[in-house]
Order: structure tokens, then C-alpha cells, then sequence
């Protein structure tokens, strides 16, 4: 049960006018009354903004309710040209482990580029996952090592093969990650490795706290 008889929700993305507003009109949309709202802004324009809900007088069951409240910060991703960063209540106090999820496209690599940033700022550990036939894993591993530095980071390449939302579940489940990194492209997701709603699908099913980095252009990263 919730603490408190609340469920938490934060939010952590750039500001831009309007968002609050949004946000909050998605929650009350899904059948969730704001008990409590706080946000803090930081110099660089990002905002946490972090919601206390209770189930409205006309929710409906429990179970649809939290679709419905997935469903709000899946909108949040999708109309976003920003990073939105998904925590997790008390999934946040450290930042030990990274996993981020890679393939040939841009916003793979802004995904890489970013998990390694806060990796180095947070001393963390790093697990690249790319998902697909070994030998492209392996020519995309090479890649990535060569066009991103991971100099004095602590990281490690892994592979999968299969789908790639249940293949990344897979990997925390296999070895758990205080934060998940990923590209977005938009509606679409990566060109390859996050097709049609995998990055709702993963914020819907992640165990951990998740960020997505936004991509201007989903066309493959030169090689």
C-alpha cells in the first residue's frame, strides 16, 4: 500500500510553459485527485515536480487507474523535446548501477552519451545493452567505443537477442540498475531497437527509475 494513503509521482524534465498545467490535468484525467505538489527549479531549467494523488470520488478500479496514471507520463514522453527523466519512489537514493540500451541510431548515441555523463558524475557502474544478432552487437559495440568516451568509467558491454522492451526487462531483471537510459525519437522510438510504444512500454513495466533522452533526428548514427 502507498505510504501515507497516497501514491508519489515526480517527474524530472526540462521546464517549458504550460507543462504543470499539462501534468497535472493528465493526472486528474486518469482519476487521480493532487493532494500535495511541490516542484524546484534548478539554473539549468530543470524542474522536479512531485505529485501526491489519492483515487478520485468517480475512479475507477485500482487496476485502471494505474493504467491510466502510466498512461500520463507516457503522454509526458511523447510530446516532450526534452529529457524526461521517470523516477521511481525510493528507487533514486544512490546511482551505483546504469544500464543503458543502444543501437545504430542518434538517439541511441545521445542515450550512450548521457548514461556516460552521469556515470562519471555519479562514479557509477555502466552496462551497454544492445539487443540483435551477435555479430551486429559486436560491430555496433566496436562503434560506440570508438565514438564515445568511456575512458575511467567502469562499464561493460553486454548482447541479447529477442524483443528488444523484453529483452531490456530481462536485463534488470538479470542484474538490477538504479536507472535505465534510452533514446526516444519521437512517436517512434528508436529507428530500430525501440519500434512503435516500447519506450511507454518499458516507463509502464521498468522496476527502476528511467531516462529518456529525446533525439531531433531518427536516422542512423554515422559509422
Amino acid at each position: 500500500a502507498p505510504a501515507g494513503g497516497f501514491e508519489r509521482v515526480w517527474i524530472a524534465s526540462y521546464d517549458r510553459a504550460g507543462l504543470l498545467s499539462e501534468l497535472c490535468g493528465a493526472l486528474s484525467g486518469a482519476g487521480w485527485d493532487i493532494v500535495g505538489l511541490s516542484a524546484a527549479a534548478r539554473k539549468d531549467g530543470i524542474v522536479l515536480d512531485r505529485f501526491a494523488v489519492v483515487p478520485g470520488r468517480s475512479a475507477p478500479p485500482e487496476g485502471e487507474r494505474r493504467e491510466r496514471l502510466q498512461g500520463a507520463v507516457e503522454a509526458v514522453l511523447r510530446q516532450q523535446s526534452v529529457p524526461v527523466w521517470v523516477v521511481r519512489p525510493g528507487r533514486l537514493k544512490d546511482l551505483d548501477q546504469i544500464l543503458v540500451a543502444v543501437d545504430d541510431s542518434k538517439a541511441a548515441r545521445e542515450a550512450l552519451l548521457g548514461a556516460a555523463f552521469l556515470s562519471r558524475s555519479f562514479v557509477a557502474r555502466l552496462r551497454v545493452l544492445s539487443v540483435g544478432p551477435r555479430e551486429e552487437a559486436e560491430r555496433l559495440q566496436t562503434h560506440l567505443s570508438e565514438a564515445v568516451d568511456l575512458h575511467g568509467i567502469e562499464h561493460e558491454f553486454v548482447a541479447r537477442t529477442g524483443e528488444p522492451s523484453e529483452e531490456i526487462l530481462a536485463e534488470l531483471a538479470a542484474h538490477p540498475a538504479d536507472l535505465l537510459v534510452i533514446g526516444h525519437a519521437g512517436r517512434r522510438g528508436l529507428v530500430r531497437l525501440l519500434r512503435s510504444n516500447t519506450a511507454e512500454n518499458l516507463t509502464r513495466h521498468s522496476p527502476c527509475s528511467l531516462l529518456c533522452l529525446h533525439a531531433e533526428d531518427n536516422s542512423p548514427a554515422s559509422h
